[in-house]
C-alpha cells in the first residue's frame, strides 16, 4: 500500500492513516464500540437521519458512507480542530 501511494502521489499529498480503533475512541470513546455505536454517535452529533419527505443531514447514507463519515469526522477531530 505505501508503494503505492508512493508511485500514485509521489510527494505531493501528504496523508495520514486513520486506524479502526483510533475511529472508535475518538467518536465513542470506547474501543469495544461497534458500528451502530459510531452511527449513533455521528447522529447525536450532527442531528437526525430523517425521512424522504423531511431529510436530514444523513439521509440516503448507506454503509460504507457512514464508515467513510467516521474516517471524516476522526481525522477532522484529530489533526485539524488544533490548526484552527
Amino acid at each position: 500500500f505505501e508503494r503505492h501511494i508512493e508511485i500514485v502521489w509521489g510527494n505531493v499529498i501528504n496523508y495520514q492513516r486513520i486506524y479502526r480503533m483510533e475511529e472508535k475512541i475518538a467518536i465513542c470513546h470506547n474501543p469495544r464500540a461497534r458500528d451502530s455505536n459510531i452511527r449513533q454517535a455521528l447522529i447525536d452529533r450532527f442531528g437526525a437521519v430523517g425521512t424522504k419527505k423531511n431529510p436530514g443531514y444523513f439521509y440516503g447514507f448507506k454503509k460504507d458512507i457512514w464508515a467513510a463519515m467516521a474516517v471524516a469526522v476522526t481525522y477532522h477531530d484529530k489533526y485539524l480542530t488544533d490548526r484552527e
